[in-house]
Order: C-alpha cells, then structure tokens, then sequence
C-alpha cells in the first residue's frame, strides 16, 4: 500500500482496479499487502457497492463481518490465508453473481446448511476452493448439488469422510479435481464416462480405488 499516497487518484493505487467509464472502484486485490488486523462493520470498503472482485491478507482469527454480505457484485472473493474465524454465513450465498470463491487454508468453519445453500444459490461457479481447512462437517454427497458449471473444485485436505461419489467425475465442465489427503475420504473411480474437460486428478494419500 505505499502507493496509496492521500490526495492522490485511488484508481491509481497498487491493487486497486477501476472501471474506465464510471471510474466506481470495482476490484481490490491486498492478498499480498502484509496487512493484519480486523474490519469493523462501519468500515467504508462496505461502501464499494461496485466491487467485483476482493482478494484479502491476514484478520488474525477474527469474524468475518456480516456487512460484506453488502458486496453483491462481487463475482471473485479471495478469502484464502485470512484467518477469519468462526461460521461463514449463510448469507455469503446471497452473493449470486460469484463465479470464483476461494476459501483456501482459511479458519472458517463450513456447517452442513451453508454449503448446501452455496451450492444451491450459486449457480454461476466456476472456481470454489475449500482446500487445508476443516470441512469434516459436510456430507461427502452433497458436492453433487454444485452447479454443473464447475471447472475447478480442491476439497484437499479437508477432513470429509465418508464414500466420495463418483459421479462428480462426470460434471460436464470440470477441468481440475483436487482430493489428496483426505485419509477419511473414500471411493472408486468410475470405469467410464468421465468428464471430457478433466486435464487435473489429485488423489494422492487419500484412499481412492
């Protein structure tokens, strides 16, 4: 943030991206920004109502605001090695216009419900990453309800247990598959049908046959 120098345009700023006509600020990328320490509800980034895509840094196991739920034209929301804690909110699936969510490595705890509701609600998806973070809470089955628009899916690490469904071998977009260390995981990769597009397979120390 050293180019953030007051008095001077933000559109010009390191990490911050405007639009070229309405000049609105409508991405902010500070995931490599070394900062640390907490937003406040009454923070103004809950004022960029135009935001599309936010990357973050480091909120030392703090909760994630329910005022980002104001953000709803975000389509990329980088939240990976933030140190949220706590629940995500159910309501982060009001934000139906994401296509990439990556929650990677981030301290948050996904119940049942919100990941049912994520996947339900967003239908536009093409990126959703919950690698090396506690997941164990969601049924392995219901990955099968994530649009069909998928591309990329990394539930590494993750701590789910149970039989992996195989069908998910077959959604019709998907490029890259990451499963590898789930030693709790289990399944069998199907014999045929296979999705067309699929160039990734990761299933290294997990207990796939």
């Amino acid at each position: 943030t050293t180019s953030w120098a007051e008095g001077t345009d933000c559109c010009s700023w390191d990490g911050v991206t405007c639009d070229n006509v309405t000049g609105n600020v409508i991405g902010l990328d500070l995931h490599c920004s070394m900062l640390e320490g907490t937003i406040d509800d009454n923070s103004t980034l809950f004022h960029l109502l135009r935001l599309q895509s936010l990357a973050f840094n480091n909120f030392n196991g703090s909760q994630i605001s329910p005022e980002f739920l104001r953000l709803k034209e975000l389509t990329y929301l980088n939240l990976s090695y933030t140190r949220f804690s706590g629940l995500l909110p159910q309501e982060i699936s009001h934000m139906s216009k994401l296509t990439h969510l990556d929650l990677f490595d981030c301290d948050m705890t996904i119940e049942q419900k919100s990941f049912d509701l994520l996947a339900s609600n967003l239908t536009k998806l093409s990126v959703l990453n919950l690698g090396w973070a506690d997941r164990s809470l969601i049924e392995p089955f219901s990955v099968l309800n994530l649009s069909s628009t998928i591309t990329v899916l990394d539930l590494s690490g993750t701590g789910m247990r149970g039989n992996f469904p195989r069908e998910i071998f077959q959604l019709p977009h998907l490029q890259e598959l990451h499963l590898s260390s789930n030693k709790y995981l289990t399944g069998y990769l199907p014999e045929s049908n296979w999705s067309t597009s699929l160039r990734e397979l990761d299933l290294s120390f997990s207990n796939f046959t």
